[in-house]
C-alpha cells in the first residue's frame, strides 16, 4: 500500500479487505494528522480531530476490544495478496497497463464526450479474456468491401466484449482494393489461433444484404449481432441485449440508445419503443441483436435491396412476421456518420416514395395491423426465482482472471453521501490493482452512472434488462463469470433479500456489507437491520461509526463478523479556496461578512428540508441578515421552493439543485455554517468535507455524528424534540451575531 496519508479514506477500506479475516476492530480515520506520526499506518490508531484521548478510550472499552489495533501485517487475509507485476504480465501474456480513471465521466447524456470511443487510452480498464473455449453465444456479423484500417477500431470495440463468447464472421464482400483488404490480414492470422474469428471471402462483390446472408450460413450463435466494420459498441453491449432475451423471451430483437460520431455529433434514443412510426421512418439502428433461429425462418435479408434501406426492409419483415422488439436505454453504440449522398436512395423522393409503395406491398399485416405491441412483463408480486440452473450453465462466460476482482452490488448510483463514498471507495480499489464490476437492482435515473464509468466499464443497471426474479441469477451469472475475490453490498434492500440464494448457488468469494445508518422508523432499524438479520450469510460487516455497529450487536449481530470503518475524505483534496469564496459571494451579491449557511442533501423526509426552510424563515423574521443555499435534488425540491416563495424568503434562500460534486466544494468555501438537521445519518460525508474546509457544522445527534462533531469543532441538536428548530436558530444566531 502506498500514499495512505493522500487517501486515507479509500486505504480504511482497502486495507480491511484485505485483512478481513480479523477479530472485529476499529479504524479511527482521520482529517489531519500529526507530522511527527512515525508510521503512516499508525494514523488509524489517532483519535479524530478535536477527540481526547479519554474518548477514544471510552470507544475501545466500550467495544471491548484491545487499545491499540494490530498490524496489517499480522492479520489473516480471505483472499490473495495483489500478485507481483512478473505474474500478471505473464498472466495477461504482455505488459501489464496501469489502471485507469478516465479524467472526464463517460457517457454523460447532458455533456458527450463525442472524443473519448470505445477503447480509448482514457477509458477505464477491464480486462476481458476468454477463460474457456466454450461453443460461441453471440454471432457478430461485419459486412466488408475495401473498408480499410477503420476496422481496427471495429475489432477493439469486438475483442473486448465483456460477453466473450462470440463468434466474430467478418465476409469479405469482394473486396478489390488490395491496400484496404490487407488491414484484414491480421485478422486473418487470428484467426488461425482463435476459432472465434472466421474470415468469410466472397469472389464478387454481392452488396450489403447479400454479404450478410452468406455470413448467416455460418453463424453458430444462439443470437446475431448487426455490426457494420465502422461501428462501434460498448463493452456491455451483447451481454446486456443477450440477458435481455433471456429474461423477456416474447422479444425478438434488441438494440440500444445509439451516439452518432464522425462526420455529425449526436445521440439518438429513439427505437423499438416508437412503435408504429417506424413503418413511416426508420427510428432503429442496424446493430441490432436477435434470435439467430428467427433471421433464418424469415428468409434473412432481400438481396435485391443494395442500395440501401436493407436493414429498415428487415425490421419491417419482422414486424409482418409477428416479431419486435426492444430498445435498451442505455448509450451502447456508437454510429459512425458518413457525408451526405452515401445513401442515395433515402434522399431521393421519387425513389423513396417507390421504396415505401413496395413495402406495403409486400408487408400488409404489418402495415394493416401495425409492429406488435410488446413490454415486459409485469411483476407486481416478487415471483420464485429458479436456481441458476440451465440459465446460467447456458450463458456461462468463464473470463480470464489476472487481478483481484471486487464485484460491488448497490441500488442505484445517485447524488449522495453513500453514494459519493461508494465512488471513492472504488477509485482506491482501481488504483491499488483490483478489477471492479457494478450491478445495481432498482429502477432509478442513476444520475451518477457516468461517473462510476470513469472507473469501470463492467457496469449493469439490471432493471433496464432484466426481470426482478432474474436478478438473483444475474449476480450469479456475474460471480461465475468474474469469479470476485468479494462481493461488497451497501445499502441494497434487495440484496440482502438475494444472499441466501447467493450463497446456496455462488458460494465462492466472501461477502461484505458496509452499513451507514440505522433507520428505526422503516423496518425496524432499515439497513442496520438487515445487516443483523443476514448474519449468517455475511462475512463480515462495516459500519461507518462505532455508534452503529454497536446498534446492530445488540439487534443480535455476531460481533466477530463486524468492524468499524469511518469512511473518512481526503483532507488535501478539500480546502478552503479563498477564491472560490469571493466569486461565488459576488455572483449572488452576497457581502463577505454576511453569514452564508450551507444545506447540503437529497431532499428526502430523512433530511428534514421544512426543518431547513423552517429555521432560516424564523431567523429572518429576528432580523437577522444572512443568507441561505440548498444544494441538492430529490422528491421535495419542488416543496422547498413552494414554501420559499410562500414565506417571502428569495432574498434570504437559494435553492441551487442538483449541481456536480465538484461544485458542491467551491460552495463549501463559500459559506460559513454547514447545516444539516437530518433525522437519520450515519456519519455525514458532507459534514467530513466541510470540517475539512473549515467550516462550522450544525447538525442534529443522530447516528455516529457524535464521534466526528464535537463541542471544540461544531454543534449538534437531538432531532425530533419539542425545541429542535429553536435551538438550531439559537445556535444559527450565536453565530451571525
Amino acid at each position: 500500500m502506498t500514499n495512505l496519508m493522500k487517501r486515507g479514506f479509500i486505504v480504511n477500506a482497502v486495507l480491511f479487505l484485505l485483512s478481513i479475516g480479523l477479530q472485529s476492530f476499529i479504524f479511527f480515520n482521520v482529517i489531519h494528522t500529526n507530522s511527527n506520526v512515525p508510521s503512516a499506518l499508525s494514523k488509524f490508531t489517532s483519535a479524530p480531530v478535536g477527540v481526547k484521548n479519554s474518548f477514544h478510550e471510552i470507544y475501545v472499552r466500550h467495544a471491548q476490544h484491545p487499545s491499540t489495533i494490530p498490524t496489517l501485517e499480522s492479520s489473516p487475509s480471505i483472499c490473495s495478496p495483489l500478485p507481483p507485476i512478473e505474474e500478471i504480465e505473464q498472466c495477461l501474456g504482455e505488459k501489464a497497463e496501469k489502471p485507469v480513471i478516465s479524467p472526464l465521466p463517460i457517457l454523460d447524456s447532458e455533456k458527450m464526450d463525442y472524443s473519448n470511443l470505445p477503447g480509448s487510452d482514457n477509458r477505464p480498464r477491464f480486462r476481458y479474456m476468454p477463460g474457456a473455449v466454450l461453443s460461441p453465444l453471440v454471432t457478430i456479423l461485419t459486412p466488408f468491401y475495401n473498408t480499410g484500417p477503420i476496422i481496427h477500431e471495429t475489432a477493439k470495440a469486438v475483442l473486448g466484449q465483456s460477453l466473450q463468447r462470440f463468434q466474430w464472421i467478418i465476409v469479405n464482400d469482394g473486396s478489390k482494393n488490395a491496400t484496404q483488404l490487407a488491414a484484414l490480414d491480421i485478422y486473418r492470422k487470428m484467426g488461425l489461433t482463435d476459432s472465434r474469428i472466421v474470415i468469410l471471402d466472397l469472389p464478387t462483390n454481392k452488396g450489403l444484404p447479400g454479404a450478410r446472408n452468406e455470413g448467416l450460413k455460418l453463424a453458430q450463435g444462439k443470437y446475431l449481432l448487426l455490426l457494420d466494420p465502422d461501428d462501434l459498441i460498448e463493452n456491455t453491449f451483447i451481454e446486456k441485449a443477450v440477458w435481455f432475451l433471456e429474461s423477456n423471451p416474447h422479444y425478438t430483437l434488441t438494440n440500444a440508445y445509439s451516439i452518432g460520431f464522425g462526420h455529425k455529433n449526436y445521440t439518438w434514443s429513439r427505437g423499438f419503443h416508437d412503435g408504429d412510426i417506424n413503418l413511416r421512418e426508420n427510428m432503429l439502428t442496424v446493430a441490432t441483436v436477435m434470435r439467430t433461429d428467427i433471421l433464418r425462418k424469415i428468409g434473412g435479408f432481400d438481396e435485391n435491396l443494395t442500395s440501401g434501406m436493407e436493414d429498415w426492409d428487415l425490421w419491417m419483415r419482422f414486424a409482418d412476421n409477428g416479431h419486435w422488439g426492444h430498445t435498451l436505454p442505455e448509450f451502447l453504440f456508437w454510429y459512425r456518420v458518413s457525408p451526405p449522398g452515401k445513401w442515395a436512395s433515402i434522399y431521393n423522393e421519387t425513389k423513396f416514395n417507390e421504396y415505401m409503395s413496395n413495402q406495403k406491398a409486400k408487408y400488409t399485416r404489418a402495415f394493416s395491423e401495425g409492429v406488435p405491441k410488446l413490454a415486459p412483463i409485469p411483476q407486481d408480486k416478487y415471483e420464485a426465482t429458479a436456481p441458476p440452473g440451465d440459465l446460467v450453465a447456458n450463458m456461462a462466460n468463464p473470463l480470464k482472471k489476472c487481478r483481484p476482482r471486487l464485484l460491488v452490488l448497490l441500488p442505484y448510483m445517485e447524488v449522495g453521501g453513500a453514494d459519493q463514498f461508494n465512488y471513492n471507495f472504488l477509485v482506491g480499489m482501481v488504483h491499488e490493482g483490483w478489477e471492479v464490476t457494478i450491478a445495481t437492482d432498482k429502477d432509478s435515473a442513476n444520475k451518477l452512472y457516468s461517473q462510476f464509468m470513469r472507473v469501470t466499464p463492467d457496469i449493469f443497471i439490471m432493471p433496464r434488462f432484466s426481470r426482478k426474479s432474474d436478478q438473483p441469477r444475474f449476480i450469479a451469472y456475474l460471480i461465475e463469470s468474474r469469479r470476485p475475490d468479494v462481493v461488497f453490498t451497501s445499502n441494497s434492500e434487495h440484496v440482502y433479500h438475494y444472499l441466501p440464494y447467493l450463497r446456496a448457488f455462488a458460494p465462492g468469494p466472501a461477502f461484505v456489507d458496509y452499513v451507514h445508518s440505522e433507520t428505526p422508523q422503516w423496518k425496524s432499524g432499515g439497513y442496520a437491520r438487515y445487516s443483523a438479520g443476514a448474519e449468517p450469510w455475511l462475512d463480515r460487516s462495516l459500519f461507518a461509526s462505532e455508534h452503529l455497529r454497536q446498534y446492530v450487536i445488540d439487534l443480535g449481530h455476531n460481533p466477530n463478523k463486524t468492524a468499524t470503518v469511518l469512511i473518512g475524505i481526503d483532507s488535501d483534496k478539500y480546502v478552503h479556496n479563498p477564491a472560490d469564496r469571493v466569486e461565488l459571494r459576488s455572483k449572488l451579491g452576497v457581502a463577505d461578512d454576511k453569514l452564508v449557511i450551507l444545506y447540503v442533501a437529497r431532499l428526502e423526509h430523512e433530511k428534514q428540508p421544512e426543518m431547513f426552510a423552517q429555521v432560516m424563515k424564523n431567523l429572518r423574521d429576528k432580523g437577522l441578515d444572512f443568507m441561505g443555499i440548498s444544494i441538492g435534488g430529490g422528491s421535495l425540491l419542488e416543496s422547498l421552493n413552494d414554501t420559499v416563495y410562500s414565506n417571502n424568503l428569495q432574498d434570504h434562500v437559494k435553492l441551487l439543485g442538483t449541481i456536480p460534486n465538484t461544485e458542491v466544494s467551491r460552495w463549501v468555501s463559500a459559506a460559513d455554517v454547514f447545516f444539516l438537521p437530518s433525522k437519520v445519518e450515519g456519519i455525514s460525508l458532507a459534514i467530513y468535507e466541510s470540517m475539512s474546509m473549515g467550516v462550522t457544522c450544525v447538525s442534529a445527534r443522530v447516528g455516529g455524528q457524535a464521534e466526528l462533531v464535537v463541542p471544540e469543532v461544531g454543534f449538534l441538536v437531538k432531532p425530533g424534540s419539542p425545541t429542535e428548530s429553536a435551538e438550531y436558530e439559537a445556535i444559527i444566531e450565536r453565530l451571525i451575531r
